[in-house]
């Protein structure tokens, strides 16, 4: 028995495998989602074609695509809210019963939503819930019951993308003549109308939910994340995956990512080798350690191999180490012809975050986070350290400013802007960084 399997946060679950009698049984049934319970929108120019301070319900125009839109989220289940800034009952512009007749149009238009959540004040109020502030969509999550990191919201300004974010949501930009373009680049969704929203949303969804479970059970995986510690820690949400629906999982990775690969829930065994089309500052290839590698990985006796990467990496000379080491099954993202390397060769869009892109990965070969697992960092309890006591008790934020590729640190001026920000506003900050960051921290 692993050491860490009496851990709730850690044991794998039989809600996904009840072992080898429900390998093989066709398709997954459909328990809760993996990504989203909620989508939350935006009103006027995400769901209706913005007119100021609109108190009459006959100037109600849904956005092209919209109800259609709107009946595919519900049909999959997803239940929608409203979340709207109406500074104009503030403003005296229209009447309580005029907004609600509004609303009772817009639902006569594209079908009935289950909460309209209403900010009624002015910037200058100073409240919580006008966005950019998170209330609206910590109250819709509520009124809905989940919570924001269950949620994504679709709108048309900077405003409602910041209020998402704010609240720990997913935010997709639909931009309009009046998105500014500051806004456009800052987002990191944009769909191109609220159509494309919608089918993205629904694509990245069902991309995490395998279709079906492996035809044979699984009783050795073996999980390759060969990178940085960063890069290790992201793909623990698809490493759990896997564990939750095999009996013994070990984990091939590098130097640098070992120290993390340590920290893991899910992992029985870690197997450290450098690969060189990985590794950013690789040494000669040495045919003798490739030999010793083939042959360590064809001694772990894996039923299954799935091997992550990041968007620029090839997973395709590792497979054909495996293939090599005569596993008979592994999984991977390719947009490159792979041959016979492959058995489940899977594609990813340009753009997905990489806890999703390793999820979906898992999901292609199989694997689901089961219920309760949320796709979140989750570390080991017996292997993380104490808290060092010249902290105090908790409730701090932790800033990080370095990276292993310059190109993703954060400036130190930026550093410096961002401490300050928290500091002012009442948050203790605890900076932290490697030996060779000290300039950085």
């Amino acid at each position: 028995m692993r050491q860490d399997q009496e851990d709730p946060y850690q044991r794998r679950s039989a809600q996904v495998y009840a072992a080898a009698d429900r390998a093989g049984s066709g398709s997954v049934a459909s328990p809760r989602p993996i990504l989203y319970d909620a989508v939350l929108l935006d009103r006027d120019g995400t769901l209706i074609e913005d007119v100021p301070y609109n108190g009459d319900p006959e100037k109600v125009r849904p956005v092209p695509g919209a109800r259609a839109a709107l009946d595919r989220l519900r049909a999959a289940g997803l239940r929608l809210a409203v979340v709207t800034n109406q500074s104009g009952l503030a403003r005296g512009y229209f009447t309580g019963e005029q907004m609600q007749a509004v609303h009772a149009r817009v639902e006569e238009l594209l079908g009935r939503f289950d909460a309209w959540l209403v900010c009624p004040h002015d910037d200058a109020d100073g409240c919580d819930c006008r966005k950019p502030a998170p209330g609206l969509v910590h109250a819709a999550a509520r009124e809905l019951g989940t919570t924001a990191s269950r949620c994504v919201l679709v709108g048309d300004i900077g405003r409602d993308v910041a209020a998402a974010l704010a609240a720990g949501a997913a935010g997709v930009l639909v931009p309009t003549p009046v998105t500014r373009p500051e806004e456009i680049a800052a987002a990191g969704w944009v769909a191109t109308d609220l159509p494309a929203a919608v089918a993205e949303i629904l694509r990245r969804q069902q991309a995490v939910q395998p279709s079906a479970l492996p035809t044979e059970p699984v009783r050795t995986a073996l999980v390759v994340r060969s990178d940085s510690a960063g890069d290790v820690l992201v793909t623990g949400p698809a490493i759990r995956a896997v564990a939750a629906g095999a009996e013994r999982v070990v984990l091939l990775c590098g130097p640098r990512g070992r120290a993390a690969a340590n920290l893991l829930p899910g992992v029985d065994e870690i197997i450290e080798h450098p690969l060189p089309w990985i590794d950013p500052t690789p040494g000669q290839v040495d045919p003798e350690a490739v030999r010793s590698l083939t042959a360590r990985l064809g001694a772990v006796g894996a039923d299954q191999a799935v091997v992550f990467t990041s968007f620029h990496q090839s997973a395709l000379p590792l497979a054909l180490l495996l293939r090599m080491a005569g596993i008979g099954r592994i999984a991977a993202i390719s947009d490159d012809y792979p041959g016979s390397l492959l058995d489940i060769r899977h594609r990813v869009p340009v753009g997905v975050p990489e806890p999703e892109r390793a999820l979906s990965l898992a999901a292609a070969a199989g694997h689901r986070l089961p219920d309760g697992d949320e796709p979140v960092l989750r570390l080991r309890r017996d292997a993380v350290p104490p808290r060092p006591a010249d902290l105090g008790d908790p409730g701090y934020v932790v800033l990080h400013p370095g990276s292993a590729a310059s190109s993703r640190a954060c400036p130190p001026e930026l550093a410096t802007r961002i401490v300050g920000a928290l500091t002012d506003a009442g948050h203790r900050v605890f900076v932290t960084g490697g030996p060779d960051e000290r300039a950085v921290t």
